[in-house]
């Protein structure tokens, strides 16, 4: 699996387009998609975005919070799916959030752009805190393993746990979301479950949940992440050429293509398919990503991967090269930068 990355995230092919958009019921309930919390990422083929969507009500429970994804191609003009999904919680608790997961209907590599929007939410009668998640032992190698226990201080119910994964950012983005059936679980009892999967490298941090028909948690477990403990630096990117048709030297001409090169060294005998990424930036106080684009690779074929560019605006720009495994995982450290002037 390989995760890609919403626009503002650091190496991203699928972006979404949405406006933080708040939705309010007769009685005056709001709920509202977490703009800042989204991600994108492909699964078997499919495309999957996930994110978070908060009840700003101080007194009131929402549920059947329903959600819809549209599908683009580049054009963007006419999606290509449209898609209806809903909350991971059934219910939303005052003040609190959900986070959600949908997928694309078929596997389409031509997705590259996403949007999400609310279709609507009830009011409903409320749950009781009558559920509590701790985590215990965590390990970081290939996979990450967290162990979480669920503890029933009420009657006898159905549970579902869920477990969230985020990174880094500040509001932090989803990047994972996990359920998991417990069961039916007896009146002042407990069941344990286990959270493992390969995530990540942004990844620092989860969060676990609990829920059932007539009862939540009301606090919010979260576990950090540690490091992996594999060595991931199996490559290197020692040069990165830039190929186009310039009048003057050094200057790009707005509209012409840019090839982006990576001279990609490794050890005899690595065979690692890759992933080379590109993301340039605006030059600015507060740089803005321009692009991002990726090509793939094998480790020791002698290929040079390359990425194109074609500048639409005038200025400065500064470009980022990674490579990263096909599991997203890093295996070299960031390509030298390259400084270019757009005119």
């Amino acid at each position: 699996m390989r995760e890609l990355v919403v626009l503002v995230i650091l190496l991203g092919m699928v972006s979404y387009a949405h406006a933080q958009e708040y939705y309010n019921t007769p009685q005056s309930l709001n709920v509202e998609i977490i703009s800042d919390s989204q991600s994108v990422y492909r699964e078997d083929g499919y495309t999957v975005v996930v994110g978070e969507v908060r009840n700003g009500d101080s007194h009131a429970f929402v549920g059947d919070v329903r959600l819809q994804v549209r599908f683009f191609d580049r054009t963007g003009a006419v999606p290509l799916e449209i898609v209806a999904g809903n909350t991971t919680l059934e219910v939303i608790p005052p003040n609190s959030k959900s986070p959600f997961m949908v997928r694309s209907a078929t596997p389409n590599h031509s997705i590259t752009d996403v949007s999400v929007s609310l279709a609507g939410f009830e009011g409903s009668g409320g749950k009781v805190g009558e559920l509590m998640v701790h985590s215990t032992d965590v390990a970081h190698v290939e996979e990450l393993t967290v162990g979480g226990v669920v503890r029933n201080s009420g009657p006898e119910r159905g549970v579902m746990a869920h477990v969230v994964i985020y990174d880094g950012f500040d509001p932090p983005r989803v990047l994972k979301v996990k359920s998991f059936e417990i069961g039916n679980m007896l009146p002042n009892s407990k069941e344990s479950f286990e959270f493992r999967d390969v995530v990540s490298s942004r990844a620092v941090s989860l969060v676990m949940i609990a829920e059932s028909d007539s009862s939540y948690t009301e606090s919010r477990v979260e576990v950090e992440i540690p490091p992996s403990q594999i060595q991931r630096t199996i490559a290197k990117i020692s040069d990165v050429p830039l190929v186009y048709s310039a009048d003057r030297p050094g200057e790009i001409p707005v509209g012409s293509n840019v090839r982006i090169d990576g001279v990609i060294d490794s050890e005899p005998g690595e065979n690692t398919q890759y992933v080379y990424y590109v993301q340039i930036k605006e030059s600015g106080k507060i740089p803005y990503v321009a692009f991002l684009g990726f090509a793939e690779g094998t480790l020791g074929d002698g290929t040079v991967p390359s990425v194109h560019w074609t500048p639409e605006k005038k200025g400065l720009y500064f470009i980022e090269t990674f490579v990263w495994s096909s599991n997203d995982v890093p295996i070299a450290e960031r390509g030298p930068f390259r400084l270019v002037l757009v005119s």
